[in-house]
């Protein structure tokens, strides 16, 4: 009996995994499509001609059997089997790049351990580090849209993040919980308040964090719980932005107690909050890492009496008072 071919050159008797004849490049072009949106400013990314790419993909859909994407006059859109390309595909990537990271690494003459946090939560890393003397630390101020992306790639061999935050392909521990404040401009409405509940603010705008998942934005306008509401201020890159959103009237912004002692309050009045949850400090690492320096600094942080010295100076002293 006759039978027609699959394609792919994956035949209908044939059971297990499918094996496709494809390169970890093919990958990245598709992930860049997606991205990017468009297969002309997918090119310019990869410096490759659009009609090479066209062909990459075509290719790529053929090999697989059906399509990917579906083109449009508003770019590119994922079909259902290009969905699940573009997660494995990515996390595929991550753990490439890791793997070659890490090995050229371990070549470099000296053990060091790259650790990373935002600006704000500078002052906790160095005391982590100050204690340690299991092997060099490396420590590296984290730029917060690719905190977590180095950590995956391994860059950096572990971070200290504010939840939420994405957790694919990480493994975390638990720090400790920071009281949120409010800040706002001290002409505003509840400057003189001693404390103001989250259902006050319905009505206020918030800064929005570029690049922020719908989860960190709820979660930084204290709307985590889903039954607040706030409206969008305007878009922030830095904290120096964040608190001039606020300093000019334009926004109203919620705060770990914690980052007031690296904050510039010139303008701004720190008034207490009730109705919202906490901020989750982690410390975060790839899950596949298995250096044994690593999992000391690990165990070096989450020890019981480290993490009850984790408070910054200014708590301690009880002392938020803006000038």
């Amino acid at each position: 009996m006759a039978y027609k071919s699959m394609p792919g050159g994956h035949e209908p008797w044939q059971d297990g995994p499918v094996q496709p004849a494809i390169e970890l490049r093919h990958l990245r072009y598709f992930t860049a499509v997606v991205e990017e949106r468009t297969f002309t400013a997918a090119a310019e990314r990869l410096r490759m001609t659009q009609p090479a790419l066209s062909r990459a993909i075509r290719a790529l859909e053929k090999e697989f059997g059906s399509a990917l994407l579906r083109r449009g006059r508003a770019g590119v859109e994922l079909t259902v089997a290009g969905e699940v390309l573009f997660r494995e595909a990515k996390s595929l990537d991550e753990s490439v790049t890791a793997a070659f990271t890490r090995a050229r690494r371990a070549a470099e003459s000296g053990r060091q351990l790259r650790v990373s946090a935002r600006g704000c939560d500078v002052a906790t890393l160095m005391q982590l580090v100050a204690g340690y003397r299991e092997c060099g630390v490396a420590p590296m101020v984290a730029d917060r849209s690719v905190q977590l992306t180095e950590v995956r790639q391994g860059a950096v061999d572990v971070t200290l993040v504010r939840a939420p935050f994405d957790r694919r392909g990480l493994d975390s521990e638990h720090l400790r919980t920071d009281r949120r404040v409010l800040l706002v401009p001290r002409t505003h409405r509840l400057a003189r308040c001693t404390t103001v509940d989250r259902r006050e603010l319905d009505v206020e705008a918030f800064p929005v964090w570029s690049n922020a998942s719908n989860a960190e934005l709820s979660w930084w306008a204290g709307a985590e719980s889903g039954d607040r509401t706030w409206r969008r201020g305007p878009v922030v890159h830095d904290s120096a932005q964040f608190l001039a959103a606020v300093r000019l009237g334009q926004a109203v912004a919620l705060l770990p107690e914690t980052m007031l002692g690296e904050a510039s309050l010139s303008g701004i009045a720190v008034v207490e909050v009730s109705g919202v949850s906490g901020s989750e400090l982690h410390l975060a690492w790839a899950k596949d890492a298995t250096s044994p320096d690593l999992a000391a600094f690990v165990r070096h942080a989450t020890n019981p009496a480290h993490r009850a010295a984790l408070t910054s100076p200014m708590v301690r002293e009880g002392n938020h008072q803006a000038s």
